[in-house]
């Protein structure tokens, strides 16, 4: 088989230490910095989304995450831009994509399949404009096709929230819940995942979920019917590695959502905002932790009330012009927090003050930052620059959110369904 030139231990850590970079992680033996960019608003027709993503590697963030129900060609023109002026070496860039979730081109190629009666089989239609599948010659299809967008091949591929089979059956009332034929599924995405690795055209993969403890399930709701556990996960995976006849399996990375408002994956808001679980999990088997979303939320039921132009479930926790009550509180509420905090500043803009939480989050070792435009960018670029939060502080300032979502009347609703 043909291996494909992709990143390398020497090549990350060579880029790495080149950038001067203090801190920074192991991600499966590659090295990263604490930042990587995330590429769900990169768009071919907006120049200044492949700008901000060619300036983000040029101040050292190489761990590029982006996925097939995203744009991935310009993510690979601007990624190849650089490698052709020689300002970086494709071994140095760490590509992450996802795989799984069918949408806009890939629903046409799903559609198209089952027209002419050779669909991709165990399909779960969510509805109309949105299917899932993770079969393994949906995968093996997938990689091919986001190997020939970004013109290389990723890295590491995720599995992208493969609960939404869950999702499906929690819509059609299953119970009790299908935990046996979800994680059979999974044991076949991976054999195939394990496969690839072994060929050489991955190095390694993981799943892109939310897992137990996360307040929101993939659909949006609090529930816990559509969470995932990472610990059957890394069972399956044991299962799909010995079935393929290599001695260690590959799955080596776990991304979640984790901000302000949602750090339940990785810290338990219940008693002393221990580590959850799951992160217990990742650090005992070697799964590196990258959080998704710091700065947008789902906003807890009842935040905005009384709020002007309160119109979307999604909140970003960004400074405006006029700011809106219920963020303002937040935004005060981490300035009085952080007060006397090595490299805290009353100037940080609160995008930035959520950043460099989300980074300081014990249990997170890579946050995904949005390289949509230039000033994510400088955000990220302010924050590698930061030592990070003490602990104790990190805490402080999730309590005081969680304490005042209390106030508010933002609890959460627990249950099943």
């Amino acid at each position: 088989f043909f291996r494909p030139p992709m990143a390398t231990a020497q090549g990350t850590r060579s880029f790495v230490a080149r950038q001067g970079r203090s801190v920074h992680r192991s991600l499966a033996g590659l090295t990263v910095p604490t930042l990587g960019m995330g590429c769900y608003r990169v768009d071919r027709a907006v120049p200044e989304t492949t700008e901000a993503l060619a300036a983000a590697v040029r101040r050292g963030l190489n761990l590029i995450d982006t996925s097939r129900n995203y744009q991935e060609q310009p993510v690979g023109q601007a990624l190849h831009a650089l490698f052709a002026a020689g300002e970086v070496r494709r071994e140095e860039v760490v590509l992450m994509t996802k795989v799984g979730t069918i949408q806009q081109e890939v629903m046409e190629l799903a559609r198209t399949r089952e027209a002419s009666r050779e669909p991709f089989e165990e399909v779960t239609k969510i509805h109309a404009g949105f299917w899932h599948c993770m079969s393994p010659a949906f995968i093996c299809n997938q990689v091919e096709a986001s190997q020939e967008q970004l013109q290389t091949s990723p890295d590491v591929v995720l599995l992208h929230n493969p609960e939404f089979f869950f999702t499906a059956a929690k819509r059609d009332r299953v119970w009790p819940r299908p935990e046996a034929e979800f994680y059979d599924r999974l044991r076949r995405a991976f054999v195939c995942l394990e496969r690839l690795v072994a060929m050489g055209q991955i190095h390694c993969y993981g799943v892109s979920s939310n897992t137990e403890g996360c307040l929101h399930s993939v659909s949006g709701t609090d529930n816990d019917y559509e969470s995932t556990s990472l610990a059957a996960m890394l069972k399956v995976a044991k299962q799909a590695a010995e079935e393929v006849g290599v001695q260690e399996h590959h799955l080596r990375v776990l991304q979640v959502p984790v901000n302000l408002m949602e750090p339940g994956a990785v810290m338990n808001p219940e008693g002393d905002w221990a580590l959850s679980s799951t992160v217990q999990v990742a650090a005992a088997h070697g799964v590196s932790v990258v959080a998704n979303r710091p700065i947008n939320t789902i906003a807890p039921s009842g935040f905005g009330a009384g709020d002007w132009s309160w119109d979307s479930e999604h909140l970003r926790m960004a400074d405006t012009v006029p700011m809106r009550a219920s963020i303002a509180c937040v935004k005060g509420l981490l300035h009085d927090n952080l007060q006397g905090v090595e490299g805290h500043s009353r100037s940080m803009t609160l995008s930035q003050l959520a950043l460099w939480l989300s980074v300081s989050t014990p249990g997170v070792d890579i946050v995904l930052n949005g390289a949509r435009r230039l000033p994510y960018v400088e955000d990220a670029d302010l924050v590698l620059g930061l030592p990070h939060i003490p602990a104790d502080r990190v805490r402080l300032c999730y309590g005081a959110v969680q304490a005042l979502l209390n106030e508010m009347g933002c609890g959460r609703r627990s249950g099943m369904w």
